[in-house]
Parts: structure tokens; C-alpha cells; sequence
């Protein structure tokens, strides 16, 4: 099975990082990583590879700044040209910056999207965020809220609960490892 993971903000990859390192030792599966680029600099993106101890994207969009629909136009029209190359089975997204709006590329060429952080809502239509959140749910195969909330608000907006798989906060799974590691750093290194 081919997974192309599509990840473009700082704290995605923080988030992600756990998952990412899982999909790229699963033998059963061929890990594509793809940055999107929103977030480009050192500060907001390199060191983060580094720090978290992450390999290298498969292909970077360098999406970069711009305004709300140059940055959505150019993460689906480069995220389309990527997925049509790798033909992945599945594309996972995660959250709701423009980078999730890749997953419009994938279902469009009929590719399945999982959506980790599903059903997440703040209700503040106004918010390009919240926007994103709706479309990304509806479009998903495979949703993946973190709480019973998000659940039940996937629900309410017609989604069919067989697409539905709650699971805990990504983020906190992250920090329990990163805390677990930084107090047996020996463990931790050895292979």
C-alpha cells in the first residue's frame, strides 16, 4: 500500500511526527512525504526536521505566501501534479491550514483522504480554517477526530459514522514520547 502524507505548517509536523515515523517503518507500506511549504523558513521548518528527527520530504510544492486563493490554487494544482506521479492509495492530511486543501486534488482524481483532526470546529465561519475543516471532512474517506466531540459534530453534518474512527490527540501522543525520551535519553538510542 502507497501513503503520500501531505504536510505544509510548523505545527503539523510536530503533531505528525510520531505518524510519520510509524508509516515510514510499516513494511507493509510505501511512505511519500510531501511538503507543501507554507511554512519555509529555518525557524518555521528545518529545524524541526532536525530537532524532531524526521527524514526529509519526498517533494517539497514550495507553496509559499500569497493570498488565500493564490496559495489554495497552487497547493492543488502542485499536489495534483505529485499525486498523479506517485498514484498513491491513499493521501493523509492533517488539521486545517491551506495544506489540507491538497486533499481536493486527491479525491478529484479519486484517490482515497484521511483526515486526521476531523470534526474539529470553532463555528466561526469567518475563519479560512473553518472553511477548510468542512471541506476537507466532507471530501474524506477516512476521518479521524480526537474526541468525542469532533465525533459527534461529524455526525450532525451528515457524515457517515462507518467513515469515522476516533483517536486520541496526536499531539499529546507526541509530547508523552518526546517527554518519555528526553528522561531515558540511553533507551531512546539504542536501535
Amino acid at each position: 500500500m502507497k501513503v503520500m502524507t501531505i504536510l505544509g505548517i510548523r505545527p503539523d509536523w510536530i503533531k505528525a511526527s510520531m505518524v510519520l515515523k510509524r508509516l515510514d517503518v510499516t513494511k507493509s507500506i510505501t511512505h511519500v512525504i510531501v511538503h507543501a511549504g507554507q511554512h519555509y523558513s529555518y525557524n518555521l521548518d528545518k529545524i524541526f526536521f532536525e530537532e524532531l528527527e524526521l527524514r526529509l520530504p519526498d517533494y517539497r510544492l514550495e507553496v509559499g505566501s500569497g493570498t488565500q486563493g493564490e496559495q489554495t490554487a497552487r497547493i492543488i494544482e502542485r499536489s495534483e501534479e505529485v499525486i498523479m506521479q506517485e498514484n498513491p492509495d491513499v493521501v493523509v492530511l492533517l488539521g486545517d491550514s491551506n495544506t489540507s486543501l491538497a486533499g481536493i486534488s486527491a479525491a478529484k482524481l479519486n484517490v482515497e483522504v484521511a483526515h486526521l483532526e476531523a470534526g474539529m470546529r470553532s463555528n466561526g465561519w469567518r475563519m479560512p480554517e473553518e472553511k477548510n475543516r468542512r471541506i476537507i471532512d466532507h471530501i474524506s474517506d477516512y476521518l479521524f477526530p480526537p474526541t468525542t466531540i469532533a465525533s459527534d459534530n461529524l455526525v450532525k453534518e451528515g457524515i457517515n459514522p462507518y467513515k469515522i474512527f476516533e483517536v486520541s490527540k496526536i499531539i499529546i501522543d507526541a509530547r508523552a514520547i518526546f517527554m518519555w525520551q528526553t528522561r531515558h535519553p540511553i533507551l531512546t538510542k539504542q536501535k
